[in-house]
């Protein structure tokens, strides 16, 4: 399988229960953290809301893992449980978009558009492709 593919895809093919697409979100994002070279960690038990913790330099990231397999238009909506993590890694056509939980603990949908809107509107879109560095 090419891991340059989104989730979607993957799915689609192989009738993916929604546990292994989280796991291939999470393998996703996992080599992601390592091809930039930073030091990352996996809970033994991920039932607080956090997938991975990534060591850069000095500070430690706690990481929640959305993967999804629905695009509407130009967007995706990723639903957030209420979670400590510091960071929401989204996987998506071999990258992965990296968002601050700015609203910890809260349950909330991140919008994110994948293409520019049809009517050009550039005022509060988040679009993935801003969001691709690590830490964001």
């Amino acid at each position: 399988m090419d891991q340059g593919k989104n989730i979607r895809g993957v799915v689609a093919k192989h009738k993916t229960s929604t546990i292994r697409r989280g796991v291939v979100g999470e393998n996703l994002v996992q080599n992601d953290l390592l091809l930039r070279n930073h030091q990352v960690f996996t809970p033994v038990v991920d039932d607080f809301g956090i997938d991975i913790l990534c060591l850069v330099e000095d500070t430690i990231y706690t990481i929640q893992v959305k993967a999804h397999n629905v695009i509407r238009g130009t967007s995706i909506a990723i639903g957030v449980e209420p979670t400590s993590a510091d960071i929401i890694a989204v996987p998506f056509e071999g990258q992965v978009a990296y968002f601050r939980n700015e609203r910890k603990q809260e349950k909330y949908k991140l919008a994110i558009s994948v293409r520019p809107p049809k009517n050009y509107q550039v005022k509060n879109v988040r679009l993935i492709k801003d969001c691709l560095e690590f830490p964001c």
